[in-house]
């Protein structure tokens, strides 16, 4: 392995690490949180809450396309080692943020204030609480949508520590308030949560500003418009935004359906799902961040076969993470919902199995995403790939319409995933030579080994011991058992196993 290579990996290691630690701490902090919110605003206000913050984020869906082009386009100015493209690229991506959140801005005070005011299920008496909800969780948006440049900037130089802190001090911010609302809360406890969270949200993006101004000199506070980069720019950004749209409306329009059909108290089981879901997604979405600027990096400097292994090394791992922490939530959730909730709104536990189980396809699908990105060539992928959430939002539709059972848009979810992942895959395939065949050889035939072994251990686990403490104990102690040597013999190659034992062994050398 070259010297290059060798350091390119300790810087994944290193910014893994921040990461991680970032993750595991607002993990803790924010599964804490939601069961005060949950307290403290009850079932109906925290099923408000979700579901009008779903139309702000569901608006939003601009900020992920910008999201992906300024990082992007100065993760190539970087690997291209060229200043002035990268400072470029930071000020034209700035200046359409702005124009970005200005729109949304308008569109959420006429067609979002409609749709809130006439087509969601809101109850008698909480019309008002609604209102503000919207208003407080759109300058949430706004401000997030203006720190995203910003963020992409610290992801694209691989300066994770600022990341790492400034996610605690948000977690920590967020916990204090709602701690402050339990013990002092008086009046509308929903309306003054929604407005803590966006004066949290205000103090974050002013953080991220203030770091990068003094840290990165691209970063500078001006507005241009380059018309070659605003075409280039535009062109990668209608497709992305395509594509965003469809994800977007085919996450929120569930969430949307739920209201439709079932009423406030199944988006609060939804909104607890999620927020477990997201916990445990998180560890894949870090690990890939830690991925992303090198494998940009490599597209830009022609590196295709390096950029290929990372590709489907960043896979493996992604998958593995979520699954290994996903087996002791399922297989123990109804203790864990227990554990962590004072009440806990019907449907929930089955809400928390199905949107895991999305998940474990969606980690992939967002890998291979990476990929397609760097390329530029992301056509095919957004408007055919994403355009299956669409089309599962209206299957589950006509089926509630015929059979209304909250579990459907989630089924119909997991299947659409499998879908767009395939579609990935060969789109990949055609852009830079992928080996399909060696991906499955590579990539799902260890990984589908490591599940069904592990998985059925797990059943067998089940079988004989009670949900439980005890159980949890035994579930982990077969990942440990079982799961880990069968990593190391199908999963890991010939360079990492050498790699593992030597550390293994240096260990045990100086514990003699």
């Amino acid at each position: 392995m070259s010297t290059d290579s060798v350091d390119k990996n300790k810087r994944i290691m290193r910014n893994t690490f921040f990461l991680y630690f970032r993750m595991i701490f607002v993990l803790l902090v924010s599964l804490y949180t939601s069961r005060v919110v949950l307290e403290v605003l009850g079932v109906v206000d925290y099923g408000i809450y979700n579901v009008v913050g779903g139309i702000v984020s569901f608006m939003a869906f601009f900020n992920t396309s910008l999201s992906n082009v300024s990082q992007r386009y100065i993760n190539i100015g970087l690997g291209e080692k060229d200043p002035e493209k990268t400072s470029l690229a930071f000020a034209q991506s700035l200046t359409l943020f702005l124009l970005v959140s200005l729109t949304i801005v308008l569109l959420a005070e006429t067609l979002g204030v409609w749709f809130v005011e006439t087509r969601l299920t809101i109850p008698a008496g909480r019309e008002y609480a609604a209102f503000w909800v919207l208003q407080f969780s759109l300058l949430s948006m706004v401000c997030t949508i203006n720190q995203v440049t910003f963020m992409s900037d610290i992801v694209a130089n691989e300066s994770m520590g600022i990341y790492a802190y400034l996610g605690v001090f948000e977690a920590l911010a967020k916990l204090s308030i709602v701690l402050a609302l339990r013990v002092f809360g008086s009046g509308d406890s929903l309306v003054l949560y929604a407005a803590l969270i966006a004066f949290v949200s205000l103090v974050t993006t002013l953080f991220y500003i203030i770091y990068c101004r003094r840290r990165f000199p691209e970063a500078r506070l001006r507005m241009v418009w380059h018309w070659p980069l605003v075409k280039e720019m535009g062109r990668f950004m209608g497709y992305n935004l395509y594509g965003c749209f469809c994800w977007t409306a085919g996450f929120q329009g569930a969430n949307v359906l739920l209201n439709i059909f079932f009423g406030p108290t199944i988006n609060a089981a939804r909104g607890l799902a999620m927020q477990i879901n997201s916990v445990i997604l998180r560890f894949a979405v870090n690990l890939s961040m830690a991925f992303k600027a090198q494998v940009m990096q490599s597209f830009a400097v022609g590196q295709i076969e390096y950029m290929t292994s990372l590709l489907k090394k960043c896979s493996v791992y992604s998958f593995l993470c979520v699954f290994f922490l996903a087996l002791p939530v399922v297989s123990n959730i109804d203790f864990v919902l227990a554990l962590w909730l004072k009440e806990v709104p019907p449907f929930t536990a089955v809400f928390v199995c199905l949107v895991i189980l999305d998940s474990l396809f969606v980690c992939l699908s967002d890998v291979l995403w990476l990929g397609t990105s760097a390329t530029g060539e992301i056509r095919r992928n957004q408007v055919y790939g994403r355009s299956l959430m669409l089309v599962g939002l209206v299957v589950s539709y006509m089926i509630l319409k015929i059979h209304a059972d909250p579990l459907v848009p989630f089924i119909v979810t997991i299947l659409v995933s499998i879908l767009y992942l395939v579609y990935s895959l060969f789109d990949l395939r055609m852009q830079i030579g992928l080996s399909v065949r060696h991906y499955f050889s590579a990539v799902v035939k260890p990984l589908s080994i490591v599940a069904f072994s592990l998985g059925f251990s797990i059943i067998l686990i089940c079988l004989f011991v009670q949900q439980g403490f005890v159980r949890l104990l035994c579930v982990v102690a077969a990942e440990l058992a079982v799961g880990l040597p069968i990593i190391y013999l199908k999963v890991l190659d010939g360079q990492e196993r050498n790699f593992v034992r030597n550390k293994l062994l240096g260990f045990l050398g100086r514990k003699g």
